[in-house]
C-alpha cells in the first residue's frame, strides 16, 4: 500500500525499490491503448516464460567495447552494460568500455544458455532509428464497467493522450457515479454515456 512504499523510500539502510502493483497495471492499461501490444512485450519482461534480462560477468570483455560485445554470445542478445559501481546503461554508444568487474545485460532463454562465443570483427552496431510518433489520428474509447481502477486508468492515459477523443461509458444506470471533474476537463466533455439498462431495452425492442 501507499503508505508502506513511502516509509520504504525514506529508508537508508536498505537498497530497495518499492511498487505498488496497482500503478504499473493501471500505467500499463494506459499505455496499451496508446500503442496496441505493449502490454505484450510488457508482460515478456515480467513473466517466467521465454526469454529474461541476466546480468553475466564475462571477465575476457574486459578493456574491449560495447559494439565488440553485440556479437559475442550467439545465444543471446546484448542490450546494455552494469558497471561495477552499479552504473546500467541501456544500449550505449558502440566505443563505450567495458571495464573490471563491469556486467554485460543481455537477455537469453535461461541462465545455462549464456555462452561467450568470442569477438567477431566487421559488428556494426544497431542503428537507433528515428522515433515514431504516437497514432495523432482522433481515437474512440469504449470503457465497459466503472471502478476506481477505471478513473485512475482515464486518468494516466488522459494525461499523455493530446489528440480529441471520444469516451464510451457502458455502464449500469444504477450504480453510475458521478464522473470526476478533471476527467471531463481532460476528455473536453467527449464523453457518451450508455447505461447498461438502456442499451438492453433497446435490444428488446429491436428484437420484437
Amino acid at each position: 500500500n501507499k503508505t508502506t512504499i513511502e516509509y520504504l523510500k525514506n529508508l537508508n539502510t536498505i537498497n530497495i525499490i518499492p511498487v505498488q502493483n496497482h500503478d504499473v497495471i493501471v500505467k500499463v492499461c494506459a499505455q496499451a491503448i496508446r500503442q496496441k501490444g505493449i502490454g505484450k512485450v510488457v508482460l515478456d519482461f515480467l513473466d517466467f516464460d521465454g526469454n529474461e534480462i541476466y546480468y553475466h560477468a564475462e571477465p575476457k570483455l574486459a578493456g574491449t567495447t560495447y559494439l565488440d560485445a553485440l556479437g559475442s554470445f550467439e545465444n543471446s542478445a546484448v542490450i546494455g552494460i552494469v558497471r561495477k559501481s552499479g552504473e546500467s546503461l541501456l544500449n550505449p554508444a558502440g566505443s563505450t568500455t567495458i571495464g573490471e568487474g563491469d556486467k554485460i545485460i543481455l537477455l537469453s532463454e535461461d541462465d545455462e544458455s549464456i555462452a561467450f562465443t568470442g569477438i567477431k570483427t566487421g559488428t556494426t552496431a544497431p542503428s537507433s532509428g528515428s522515433i515514431v510518433p504516437a497514432n495523432s489520428e482522433n481515437i474512440n474509447l469504449l470503457v465497459s464497467g466503472w471502478s476506481q481502477f477505471t478513473i485512475d486508468v482515464l486518468n494516466n492515459y488522459l494525461g499523455f493522450s493530446k489528440t480529441a477523443k471520444t469516451i464510451h461509458l457502458h455502464v449500469n444506470g444504477d450504480l453510475y457515479p458521478e464522473i470526476p471533474k478533471d476527467i471531463l476537463t481532460q476528455a473536453g466533455n467527449n464523453i457518451v454515456i450508455v447505461k447498461e439498462k438502456e442499451s438492453r431495452s433497446e435490444e428488446h425492442t429491436s428484437e420484437l
